[in-house]
């Protein structure tokens, strides 16, 4: 964990000798962590493969674990493993060859986990295609969404719960989109809870696609709708004879889409890949929906309602499907980044000074600054120019610019207050003397410093040959002194 100077602050690892995996780390409000956790796992395969007698430790998969964490203690609060509550045969990825010690089977692959105000758990998993809903104390699963064992029944005609190889699914509140769900609001009221339903809102990002395999063409943001019964029983454990009788087929466990957010050039990403709910300034307006499309350079911006708001590519077209640029996930949210380095400023030899800040998000401007001497005293340094920050780096062009020797840039905000200061820079003795010829206009001064520059360099070549030359000839008299110079005929 970093702090808004960039600084490290916590370190949060796996424990029970685990380690922690990528796929997630999100903070809770009740100020601890959840992680995702990959583990080399024995588990008999026999029902999914056969394994020949040369191939050694046979039956290993990659299991999928979670843990919650108490961040100040370290202490291990709760962890959850799917083996103990899937089973094999749910998952949709092909074994292949796989299923050994050295190359175990990932069967589950769970890529986010979040924490509700019930203290329960949602978990997504991309290779059995679920989203499941776990009780927070015993770990036993409440309901599945999707999969083979789905039990909600699809008011879209299957295009609720045919999500595949899915990221990234949350729980949201109905609240969150006041316009858009205005006659489910008005029939349900606002609370969460109503005769013993619940329901609420779920966001995921449908790949529908891995490597080869795809269930549609494209990949989509979803916002979907579900209701299930509020005093919900743990669902029978890996007995999917019994999911029949175990998933209401009544008005209790629907699901249904509410929108699905496509984007109009129908990328594939067949990894990675986010959405993200953008709360509203209001609560009477409908909240943003913010999508990253992982395996390919792009993120957008929609209105609740589906319109393309805002589209973003970070790399070219032709880059997608290759995976050269990519982004797990894509996040738009308020950041104030104040970074404990000091801005960088450096000098060309055209001219031309070059400012940045990486990380301060506060910066609208540049103020360079001058002065005589090196000095820490901000009296002694005088302003010469402002700038408005260009992009992340600034460019000023300082070659027709009179300054004193030492140079450096201030940043500031937008009320001109200063951030930061960058090192010092010095312009060495050219800009000494350049100084302290009176002032002229701007379009004289350049051939005055050129002359100059060029009086300086004959000077000290004049200087230089005459030291030389007086060295020489005080070396030869000083050897007649000392009478070991040529000796003359008649001394011989």
């Amino acid at each position: 964990m970093l702090n808004t100077g960039y600084q490290e602050v916590r370190k949060i690892s796996a424990l029970n000798g685990l380690t922690a995996d990528l796929h997630e780390l999100v903070i809770t409000p009740q100020g601890t962590a959840l992680l995702t956790v990959y583990e080399v796992y024995p588990h008999d395969l026999s029902e999914l493969r056969n394994f020949d007698e040369w191939e050694q430790d046979p039956h290993y998969i990659w299991d999928s674990l979670f843990q919650e964490i108490d961040i100040e203690t370290n202490e291990l609060l709760f962890q959850w493993r799917a083996s103990d509550h899937y089973s094999i045969n749910e998952t949709f990825k092909s074994i292949g060859g796989a299923g050994t010690l050295n190359e175990p089977f990932d069967w589950y692959h769970i890529n986010s986990v979040e924490k509700d105000e019930f203290d329960n758990y949602l978990v997504s998993a991309r290779y059995t295609h679920t989203v499941t809903y776990i009780n927070g104390t015993s770990g036993d699963i409440i309901w599945i969404l999707g999969g083979k064992r789905n039990m909600f029944r699809d008011l879209n005609d299957g295009f609720a719960t045919n999500f595949a190889w899915q990221h990234d699914a949350r729980l949201h509140s109905i609240k969150e989109f006041p316009e858009l769900l205005r006659e489910d609001i008005v029939l349900h009221g606002s609370s969460k809870e109503v005769d013993g339903v619940t329901k609420q809102l779920v966001t995921l990002f449908d790949n529908s696609g891995e490597d080869v395999e795809h269930t549609l063409d494209s990949s989509r943001g979803l916002l979907l709708e579900i209701t299930y019964p509020s005093a919900h029983l743990p669902l029978p454990q890996h007995d999917l004879a019994q999911r029949d009788a175990a998933q209401t087929q009544d008005d209790k466990y629907s699901a249904k889409i509410i929108r699905s957010y496509d984007h109009p050039q129908s990328p594939l990403s067949t990894s990675q890949g986010s959405l993200q709910v953008i709360p509203s300034e209001d609560d009477d307006t409908d909240s943003k929906v913010f999508v990253g499309y992982g395996y390919n350079a792009l993120f957008s911006e929609f209105s609740a309602d589906g319109t393309l708001l805002c589209d973003n590519h970070f790399a070219t077209n032709y880059s997608w499907g290759t995976g050269q640029v990519q982004s797990y996930r894509a996040f738009k949210f308020s950041w104030t980044g104040r970074p404990v380095d000091p801005p960088t400023a450096v000098l060309s030899t055209d001219g031309q000074f070059y400012v940045s800040w990486n990380g301060a998000t506060e910066v609208r401007g540049w103020v360079l600054q001058h002065s005589r001497t090196l000095s820490s005293a901000e009296n002694a340094w005088k302003d010469v120019l402002d700038i408005e920050k260009s992009g992340f780096e600034t460019v000023i062009d300082i070659e027709d610019v009179d300054l004193l020797r030492y140079i450096r840039v201030k940043a500031v905000d937008q009320d001109g207050v200063m951030l930061g200061v960058s090192r010092e820079i010095d312009m060495g003795w050219s800009a000494v003397l350049a100084s302290s010829v009176p002032q002229l206009n701007a379009i004289d001064m350049a051939p005055i410093k050129l002359i100059m520059l060029i009086c300086l360099n004959v000077t000290i070549v004049f200087v230089m040959y005459e030291l030389c030359r007086r060295l020489f000839t005080w070396r030869q008299t000083r050897k007649w002194r000392q009478r070991r110079g040529i000796r003359l005929l008649s001394d011989a």
